[in-house]
């Protein structure tokens, strides 16, 4: 099956589960219908990431990831912000109401506008048996789930920032509300900045090399965190070393993925899935440690947060050997990445100065 078709499903699913949540009378059907609403959501981002592999090739790749990452990593943090100012128009089934709309407007788009990126003859058959085989092949192949892990620790980071960010600067500091909504979008700022200039680095820097150091100023930056907290320093120290640790997660979280996609474009849809399932399951597993942990809020967040990126340094030192090693059977053997086919060429070329 091609990319659109699915695309399409999903967020009429989407449009569907929003406008029903919007009229839910329990508990009971809420949770139900957020469920599919997220599951629907999820295949947005999976097949985006997928028809970027399809529409495009080396550095191209990690440049138009690297947009992408302006909505799936920004968004994690401005959610709260907006779903306040819902709040203060009507109740929170407004915030659904938006959702069904915007879910109905992105479907439009897709039907009028996205051609199919998917070639018929590049199409996996064999249904749901041979997908397993797909996701068990990559789950074995640790250049590809070494990759995979190290985007959902970092992003284990920034979920534990967006979960403990009201304890610490409105408990612990006694911001106000709207102070913390200026320091919070402060955050969105630092990882949007981080994306668009790895954006601008891929193509004269290699993926890897960012990565790399992305993870090491992380790791200098999140210590720094963490030993400011711990002794007890002043909440503008903390919130410079807060921003800058959220700018290094806006160079890996494009890195990432576009790694991991250059490297298994034959099975990009498969591929995109499970750096997504990572990316979210990792993050949302330990976000939660910062209430389990307990202790002052800013040293349990500068504490779970330096853990999250050492363990990401670590994932990186084992993964590191794997990329020598593909860089060396691409020099003897050529390269082996396809290229696009004639017709899909003019579609990729456009979208990529559109994204410049």
């Amino acid at each position: 099956m091609g990319r659109r078709a699915p695309l399409l499903v999903s967020l009429a699913v989407y449009v569907v589960a929003s406008a029903g949540i919007v009229a839910a009378g329990s508990v009971e059907l809420l949770t139900v219908l957020r469920f599919v609403q997220g599951l629907s959501g999820a295949a947005g981002m999976v097949l985006s990431m997928a028809i970027v592999r399809d529409l495009f090739d080396g550095y191209r790749v990690g440049k138009v990831i690297a947009r992408l990452m302006l909505v799936v990593g920004v968004a994690p943090i401005l959610a709260p912000t907006l779903g306040a100012q819902f709040l203060l128009l009507g109740s929170w089934r407004l915030m659904f109401v938006a959702l069904a709309v915007v879910g109905a407007v992105l479907w439009v788009a897709v039907a009028l506008r996205l051609r199919e990126s998917l070639p018929v003859e590049r199409r996996r058959s064999g249904g749901t048996g041979e997908a397993l085989r797909s996701y068990g092949s990559l789950l074995r192949d640790w250049s590809f789930l070494g990759v995979a892990l190290i985007a959902g620790f970092y992003m284990a980071a920034l979920f534990t920032y967006v979960s403990a960010s009201t304890f610490v600067l409105q408990e612990q500091f006694g911001l106000s509300a709207q102070e913390y909504a200026i320091l919070f979008g402060v955050g969105a700022v630092s990882v949007t900045a981080g994306s668009q200039v790895n954006g601008a680095l891929v193509g004269r820097v290699p993926a890897t090399s960012i990565l790399q150091a992305a993870i090491a100023a992380g790791f200098v930056l999140s210590g720094g965190l963490l030993l400011a907290a711990a002794l007890g320093a002043g909440l503008p120290v903390l919130v410079a070393l807060i921003v800058l640790t959220l700018g290094t997660a806006g160079f890996v979280m494009p890195s990432a993925p576009a790694i991991a996609l250059e490297r298994n474009a034959h099975r990009a849809g498969s591929a995109a899935a499970l750096v997504g399932a990572m990316q979210f399951g990792v993050g949302a597993v330990i976000a939660p440690l910062t209430g389990v942990l307990g202790g002052t809020p800013s040293v349990t967040m500068a504490a779970v947060m330096f853990g999250v990126v050492v363990v990401a340094g670590v994932l990186l030192l084992t993964v590191r050997p794997t990329w020598r090693a593909h860089a060396a059977d691409r020099t003897a053997h050529g390269d082996r990445t396809e290229p696009l086919e004639p017709a899909d060429r003019p579609v990729a070329e456009d979208a990529l100065t559109a994204a410049d």
